[in-house]
């Protein structure tokens, strides 16, 4: 440790020279304690007293060692010698003692209690003085913290007054506060009250006129769809999930079968249902007396629905042929079987209804189709009819009928019936599915590319003698088909941007994307000889929705196949695409593909065709 001089000791602190005075001896050697009200310091240690004789004294020298010595921790009384605030230890010639010498100062006293063996250790006392100068300095001092005392206390005092002031005034605001909240919950609850008696009141009023109006409706046989229309959005959510893909198939299959006996081959019934489940036109095509007219109106009776066939004439040329007409001098709606088999399914809008346009190429499928096909293409479903498009009043028609119809009101009603019945903009049921039915020969019109494309393609092809007997042994195995009706909405098609997250579990969208993407890959195959739209894309994702295990082979040959073209320029890239099909074991699209390329090959056709 470094030891200091003098002028540095002299000009510290009492309590670091107290500090350096502990460092020097060590912690262990001092003890700190109040005696008769004197502060005193007691340092413990080793004195060692020298002794040493010249020609004319005897000197002696005091050491004060810590109770563990070392050379660094002495100190020695050259060291405190004249230091102000510490006395050093002296000596007397001759004498056995050791005589106190103080400092200038007098601020310590170091005594030594005792003495008499070298070896001992002995304590030394250090006695502290609080040097305060004089008197008169030290009442100043008491003065000035009098005063600063009662400055402190008087401000004390004004922020007391000004914190009771504060108080008084956050309790005035709480108080308000808790009147007005108050006065806000009363308030409230009466508003609650006489908003609650409106809503009661005018629900009531409300149900009465709905009662009203549904008298009316039903007693001139009126559709209410215009006035009351259908919450599509929560009926698409709470549609009736009826039976799965699988099993549906096999009791319509069963029940055309065993009840009806018509052999179909069950390829041809699911792939039926599936287009039931979504917006196409389904077209029904294959040999005469394969049963095409015969499936959907079997159906239709194995699930509790309605078909309603209708006869094209070889002379349709337009809409209205289809759809009607309005004639303007009658001031009437002159309508059709096709119309009027819409208007049913108005009014029954949990049954599923099948409109079968029976041979259907028979004319011009896109002349006198095209306004239904665009409807079913457009969110709103909406045919146009005629220019008029004010709504037919039921509240009028209500209080001719409570008036009693006369001679003088009785054109009003039935205009009014007329338009609600027939209004200028009629919506398509969502419970009506669209059907036809083809025969390929020289009396009959090609479909146009538009027309397939919102089309699903079924061939109905007849079971050879062998098939059917394969087939009969699964039929027996299936269950007895007992009657079974299936509500409309079971057929509802379902979009995935309409589903919410929990609609599909964790299986049904693991499928359902493995089976999507399987259809991409042969889609991509396609891309040299035929184009898919994007609506394409929209039937496909109903289908799966509906049905994810559907049999892709047979998905190829209904949708994909029916819009290929080519001829001798590119049938190169199908030959290509049939090796393809084949290496994927699709072996009847690969059987439909080589069919059609044979024909141009062999120049029995300029173009590939597909409706042999």
């Amino acid at each position: 440790m470094e030891v200091v001089s003098r002028d540095e000791f002299n000009v510290w602190e009492r309590e670091k020279q107290v500090q350096y005075i502990k460092d020097v001896i060590g912690e262990e050697s001092v003890f700190e304690q109040e005696i008769d009200g004197e502060k005193k310091m007691l340092l413990y240690g080793k004195v060692k007293i020298e002794e040493w004789v010249n020609e004319m004294v005897t000197r002696r020298s005091v050491r004060i060692y810590p109770y563990e010595p070392s050379k660094d921790k002495v100190i020695s009384r050259h060291l405190l010698k004249d230091m102000e605030g510490i006395s050093y230890i002296g000596s007397v010639e001759g004498r056995d003692s050791i005589r106190l010498e103080d400092s200038m100062l007098g601020i310590f006293e170091i005594c030594i209690m005792h003495l008499s063996d070298e070896d001992r250790r002995w304590p030394i006392v250090c006695r502290f003085y609080d040097d305060f100068g004089s008197l008169e300095a030290l009442n100043d001092r008491l003065d000035k913290l009098r005063a600063q005392i009662a400055e402190a206390e008087a401000e004390s005092e004004k922020l007391k007054t000004k914190l009771q002031e504060q108080q008084t005034s956050f309790q005035k605001i709480e108080a308000a506060m808790e009147k007005r909240r108050q006065d806000l919950d009363t308030e409230y609850e009466q508003k609650k009250a006489e908003a609650q008696a409106d809503y009661e009141k005018t629900a009531a009023f409300l149900d009465q006129k709905i009662r009203a109006v549904q008298r009316i409706a039903g007693k001139y046989g009126l559709p209410l769809e215009e006035l009351l229309p259908e919450d599509t959005e929560n009926a698409e959510k709470e549609a009736a999930a009826g039976m799965g893909a699988k099993a549906l198939t096999d009791y319509v299959w069963s029940y055309l079968w065993q009840k009806k006996g018509l052999q179909y081959d069950p390829s041809v019934v699911a792939r039926f249902l599936d287009s039931l489940h979504t917006e196409q036109l389904t077209i029904l095509w294959g040999e005469p007396g394969s049963g095409k007219t015969s499936l959907p109106q079997a159906v239709a009776e194995a699930i509790g629905a309605e078909c309603r066939p209708v006869a094209v004439q070889p002379s349709w040329s337009d809409n209205h042929d289809l759809l009607g007409y309005y004639n303007a001098l009658e001031d009437r709606y002159i309508s059709t079987p096709f119309l009027e088999s819409l208007v049913e399914a108005n009014q029954h809008p949990d049954k599923l209804y099948l409109v079968v346009l029976d041979e259907m190429n028979l004319a011009h499928v896109e002349y006198y189709f095209s306004e239904v096909l665009s409807a079913m293409t457009r969110d709103d479903r909406t045919l146009t009819l005629y220019g008029q498009t004010q709504n037919a009043n039921l509240m009028r028609l209500l209080e001719l009928d409570e008036q009693g119809i006369t001679a003088e009101n009785c054109k009003e009603a039935k205009d009014i019936c007329m338009k609600q019945l027939y209004p200028g903009k009629f919506r398509i049921p969502d419970n009506v599915r669209f059907i036809g039915t083809i025969n390929m020969d020289e009396t009959t019109k090609s479909l146009s590319p538009k027309v397939v494309d919102r089309s699903y393609a079924i061939r109905v092809g007849v079971l050879h003698n062998h098939a059917r007997e394969e087939l009969q042994e699964e039929v027996d195995a299936l269950p007895k088909p007992e009657a079974c009706t299936i509500p409309a909405d079971s057929f509802r098609p379902q979009n995935p941007a309409s589903l919410s997250g929990e609609a599909l579990d964790e299986d049904q969208k693991a499928r359902f994307t493995a089976k999507r993407r399987e259809i991409q890959g042969i889609v991509d195959l396609f891309q040299d000889i035929s184009v898919v739209s994007n609506r394409f894309y929209h039937y496909i994702d109903q289908i799966l929705l509906w049905n994810p295990d559907i049999d892709v082979d047979w998905l190829i040959f209904d949708k994909i196949l029916s819009a290929v073209r080519f001829d001798k320029n590119n049938v190169e890239d199908a030959e290509e695409l049939e090796e393809n099909l084949e290496s994927k074991e699709y072996l009847l699209a690969r059987e439909k593909l080589r069919e059609m390329i044979e024909e141009v090959n062999d120049d029995q056709a300029e173009e590939s065709y597909y409706w042999r």
